[in-house]
């Protein structure tokens, strides 16, 4: 699910990181190696897996990090609703300075759901719902498009090549906007930023998406329901 960023806290004094992984928006091309069957058959949230990232530097060189996979997400995460579950990448913070993944801990990666080649283009219409909405505000989460092969580490054999997209980390918008999240179960109207309010509104309107709540959240979460 999209989720949108409301201005919910005051301007705040912040040095901003740079991140060089969504500064560019040519197709990223990459290999994650991984145990997926386990990964998929175990769809916990509760264990990371081992895995590497492998991607070509503008050199051409092949660059490899270490990488921690787990399973994230609710709806798209039961195995009744997603073959191939979203994930979360975890990378080392010492192992990414100076690459392209430099300033990034953890990542969410947007999959394909299913093997079937048209959840190809669900993939791409998700991404660019991301990229509208970057061109209407700098205060949105930017999304880098992939192009990966997943390699299972336990069995090895032939790569599955799939369209995907990374998602910046909601605590890097809120350096880039010297705001911080707001952790309370609900919130007024009154107390949101009117503009950020009605244009997160419109646009979740203009993509088709009505599941999202601005003032309220789930009962076991904060607030709110699919907005930041």
């Amino acid at each position: 699910m999209i989720r949108f960023a409301f201005l919910f806290a005051a301007l705040l004094p912040c040095a901003v990181v740079a991140q060089p992984l969504f500064d560019e928006d040519e197709i990223l091309h990459a290999t994650i190696t991984a145990p997926f069957d386990t990964v998929m058959d175990e769809r916990t949230e509760e264990k990371q897996y081992d895995g590497t990232l492998d991607y070509s530097d503008a050199t051409g060189a092949i660059q490899t990090l270490d990488v921690k996979v787990r399973i994230r997400g609710r709806y798209r995460a039961k195995e009744e609703t997603c073959d191939f579950a979203p994930l979360r990448l975890n990378f080392r913070k010492k192992q990414v300075s100076g690459t392209l993944f430099d300033g990034q801990d953890k990542l969410k990666l947007v999959t394909h759901c299913s093997k079937l080649n048209y959840h190809q283009q669900h993939i791409l219409r998700e991404y660019l719902a991301y990229r509208f909405l970057n061109l209407l505000t700098e205060d949105s989460l930017r999304a880098r498009l992939m192009r990966i092969e997943y390699v299972d580490s336990a069995k090895g054999g032939k790569a599955q090549s799939r369209i995907a997209f990374l998602i910046e980390h909601h605590d890097s918008l809120g350096e880039r906007m010297g705001t911080e999240i707001a952790k309370v179960k609900s919130i007024r109207y009154d107390e949101l930023n009117a503009r950020a309010t009605a244009l997160g509104t419109v646009f979740s309107y203009f993509i088709g998406n009505t599941d999202f709540s601005a003032v309220l959240g789930p009962a076991d979460a904060y607030c709110c329901h699919n907005v930041r």
